[in-house]
């Protein structure tokens, strides 16, 4: 039964996550520099998402020159802009796409990050707090690209490994753009991704570009979307085919936690925090820092904040959770924790259940919350052992039932 509810959980995560999106457009702020003009991505981007039948609203910031932390360019610097946070915070963006000097993330690990050239961590933090702050839910995604056309792919190799540093502490999402571009330079290396000037790229370069962002935002098949672009169809079909493979790639999609732009379910419900059932790991944080891994779905936190959980699937996936403000009215008794399960009869269930209460537990309200965290009435009446709910009222979802003494469970309405 846990099994079928956790599926379901999932199942319903990411319907709910696609309904959305066909009823509003997907919002993407692309913020770099000349990398990110470049042959307009930002509408190649876009037109990846209309052609894979998502209506997408991409908007660049990428002024020449600029990088996200460089001491010496001041209030210029994306993180030192008000420009940028400006724009963080006046729309609901869904992903927001960072784009820095990749001759920082060039340098060899020992020297990276050099503080007296740029607070390229911090900074980095900095524009992706904002992000959280003013969006609890969007994805921050991390643009790792690739290097000169006259370095070997070891250049690619370095900046990968170094947006991997960052990721250390920033736990987001990286978009694996440079391991693409490497795997056409080693398989197709007569196909030019460059520009002239050997830095910035050619319209099939940006084009293999904009298909990892969009595979990796969208979480759809890069190879069965139909469009092309200015990109002759049997080079764009071989770029779509390379940036798939490399977002399917066991190593990539797990170091670059690809995986991490799916949203799962967290509610707060006084005194527990409850994300989905059914995984390995969960690792709970209060902002930044981690404050607790635990193997059951619930946990009951000490102090007041705003909470994100991890967790860990059967496969190593790392999926990361919208935050939840948390207002701690309660000691933590360790003793209560995780708590009873109760039976519910029949569940999934579409107008009436019994819940079997545990011993002790029988003459105690039984309470219904949704995964926001607040509390639906569900009439209920006495039977043996238990109660019985009436669902006729609420929606199809997941529900969470509760006792007065913390015997719980989920519940699964359909309709």
């Amino acid at each position: 039964m846990n099994r079928i509810i956790t599926s379901f959980i999932i199942a319903f995560t990411l319907c709910t996550f696609q309904s959305v999106r066909a009823q509003k457009p997907v919002n993407i702020l692309l913020i770099g520099n000349s990398f990110t003009a470049a042959n307009d991505l930002k509408s190649i981007v876009q037109n990846f998402y209309t052609a894979g039948g998502t209506i997408a609203n991409a908007v660049a910031y990428a002024p020449g020159g600029i990088s996200v932390g460089d001491v010496s360019m001041g209030s210029a610097a994306h993180m030192n802009n008000p420009e940028v946070f400006d724009l963080i915070r006046n729309t609901e963006w869904d992903f927001l796409v960072l784009q820095d000097n990749q001759g920082r993330f060039a340098l060899d690990s020992g020297k990276f990050p050099n503080p007296a050239l740029s607070k390229v961590v911090e900074g980095h933090l900095m524009i992706r707090d904002s992000l959280h702050y003013y969006h609890p839910c969007a994805k921050m995604i991390w643009f790792s690209g690739w290097g000169f056309k006259d370095e070997d792919t070891s250049m690619i190799d370095s900046i990968t490994a170094n947006y991997r540093v960052l990721n250390d502490s920033a736990k987001d999402v990286i978009a694996p753009i440079g391991p693409a571009w490497r795997r056409v330079i080693l398989e197709r290396p007569v196909l030019e991704l460059w520009s002239p000037d050997g830095a910035h790229p050619a319209m099939t370069g940006s084009f293999l570009t904009a298909a990892v962002i969009y595979g990796t935002t969208s979480g759809k098949d890069v190879t069965i979307n139909p469009f092309n672009g200015a990109v002759p169809p049997p080079d764009a079909m071989y770029l779509k085919l390379a940036a798939q493979q490399t977002l399917a790639d066991p190593r990539i999609r797990v170091k670059s936690n690809v995986d991490g732009v799916k949203s799962i379910p967290v509610t707060w419900v006084d005194p527990e925090l409850i994300g989905p059932a059914g995984h390995k790991e969960y690792r709970w944080y209060l902002g930044n820092k981690r404050q607790a891994t635990t193997t059951s779905e619930i946990w009951r936190p000490s102090k007041s904040g705003n909470y994100t959980v991890w967790v860990k699937d059967a496969l190593g996936f790392w999926y990361k959770s919208c935050s939840v403000p948390v207002t701690v009215t309660t000691a933590v008794d360790e003793q209560t924790l995780p708590g009873r399960s109760l039976t519910i009869r029949p569940n999934p269930a579409s107008a009436m259940v019994t819940v079997l209460l545990p011993e002790g537990d029988q003459h105690q309200k039984v309470s219904c919350f949704d995964w926001n965290g607040r509390e639906i009435t569900a009439p209920a009446s006495p039977v043996s052992g238990g109660l019985q709910l009436d669902l006729s009222q609420l929606g199809a979802g997941i529900y969470l039932l509760r006792t007065e003494g913390g015997a719980r469970q989920l519940l699964e309405v359909v309709h």
